[in-house]
């Protein structure tokens, strides 16, 4: 039994009566395990963190000749459309480079009187002109293009290579033993660009 101040006698709460470890139930009195069975509330002063995940996982694989790509996220597959397919020219992987733009995080604008693109990503701005062969950023860097970009259905494409030299991003194929930002696979004429956070 609990005591008062007065030396009197009750039950706790819920029939639990936690100096003499035992219940007093309708049925008679058992003695306790030391487990309550009451619901026991732990505070915890209320504090926020900050949690990345670990396992956070984010690439694009652009088909070629295909409409469709692929967003995988934590291993789940979106397909999206494009509206111009990824090509083979002159043995270079051609991409729209609106979709490459959007899947390294880049704005992209057309200036349709100069047909130059241009896409901004992290305070770089790299402009392309569709008859040149040169990428100008804006930190005065002129990149020269190992292609000319094409122009499809009225889209701009441009080969992996140059996209990876605007933003630093490495290049290779999946059987060069590294693991690069963007990968060309043989077998299935695909692209993926690896998104690193």
């Amino acid at each position: 039994m609990l005591r008062d101040d007065n030396g009197n006698g009750y039950i706790g709460e819920n029939g639990y009566n936690p100096d003499n470890n035992y219940h007093i139930f309708p049925g008679g009195i058992v003695e306790h395990d030391y487990t309550p069975t009451h619901p026991v509330k732990t505070v915890v002063p209320e504090k926020t963190i900050a949690v990345t995940p670990v396992h956070d996982t984010l690439w694009y694989v652009f088909h070629i000749n295909e409409y469709e790509y692929e967003v995988v996220r934590n291993g789940v597959v979106t397909k999206r459309l494009m509206d111009v397919t990824p090509v083979l020219r002159n043995n270079r992987t051609m991409l729209p480079l609106r979709y490459v733009a959007e899947a390294i995080g880049a704005d992209v604008k057309w200036d349709a009187k100069t047909r130059t693109a241009t896409f901004t990503k992290d305070g770089l701005t790299a402009s392309i002109q569709v008859d040149g062969n040169e990428i100008v950023l804006s930190n005065g860097k002129v990149i020269k293009m190992d292609s000319k970009p094409l122009m499809l259905n009225n889209r701009i494409l441009v080969s992996v290579v140059n996209v990876a030299n605007v933003f630093g991003l490495t290049n290779g194929n999946t059987l060069d033993g590294s693991d690069q930002d963007i990968e060309w696979q043989q077998e299935d004429k695909s692209a993926t660009i690896y998104i690193r956070r």
